[in-house]
């Protein structure tokens, strides 16, 4: 296990930081930033890290209805972008939310991340928010031959498929987290730090880094009552170069 100098005292949003990269996503960006203005608990602190270096202007609207900062990103890249946010957090700050710019909250989606945060016995590694509109995927015979069950939720299969963790009916354990609407240890980042995967299609790389912190006897888990919408409408990249 990890170990942690945080003791079992409640956490408070002014303890709580968010993390968002973005780049060249004005439209997504801004209905996040409304959203996040409607919470009922409003964290200490927001970092846009814009790898596009261009929506400075947007996230200066909201400078009197948030604790919003704008970073200027030269490396473009989601983790390389969250990893230069790491470095401007307030040193009070305890658990950073990673959002991705196309995730819209619901009013007290914080408010009940951070209350079943301080209901755990030992403060958890990590606790990804709710996604509701994820795609369902229905377990089938198919699935089974093929070692890609998606039942039960939030697990990692001998096949080394994940099953979902979005969705969720009911607060519960995973053996990861996804990337773009999860809670973090402050030190959990810090101590197993993240590195930049060089790939246009990384799209395992939100499995590989929870999973690690898992097997190292970690507590991960789903709240699901801070619960989220994932609206990405922009047009699908294809992997045509």
């Amino acid at each position: 296990m990890i170990a942690s100098n945080l003791s079992n005292r409640p956490i408070r949003p002014d303890n709580v930081a968010i993390i968002t990269p973005t780049k060249g996503r004005h439209r997504q960006l801004r209905c996040l930033l409304e959203t996040l203005s409607k919470q009922t608990s409003m964290p200490r602190q927001m970092i846009i890290a814009d790898g596009g270096r261009d929506a400075s202007a947007l996230v200066s609207e909201f400078a009197e209805l948030l604790p919003v900062t704008w970073l200027d990103c030269p490396t473009p890249g989601q983790i390389a972008q969250r990893n230069l946010a790491l470095t401007q957090l307030n040193p009070d700050v305890e658990v950073v939310i990673y959002l991705d710019d196309d995730i819209q909250l619901e009013p007290e989606a914080l408010e009940r991340l951070i209350g079943l945060w301080n209901a755990q016995p030992s403060p958890p590694a990590g606790m990804s928010l709710n996604i509701l509109n994820m795609p369902r995927q229905d377990d089938n015979f198919i699935r089974h031959v093929f070692c890609m069950e998606t039942e039960p939720r939030g697990k990692v299969l001998r096949s080394g498929y994940n099953t979902p963790v979005t969705g969720v009916s009911a607060d519960a354990q995973s053996q990861w987290l996804i990337g773009g609407a999860t809670a973090w240890r402050r030190d959990i980042l810090t101590t197993v730090v993240n590195q930049p995967i060089a790939s246009r299609w990384a799209i395992t790389e939100d499995l590989m880094f929870s999973y690690g912190i898992w097997k190292r006897g970690e507590n991960l888990l789903v709240c699901a009552g801070a619960r989220v919408l994932h609206i990405d409408n922009t047009p699908i990249e294809t992997f045509a170069v």
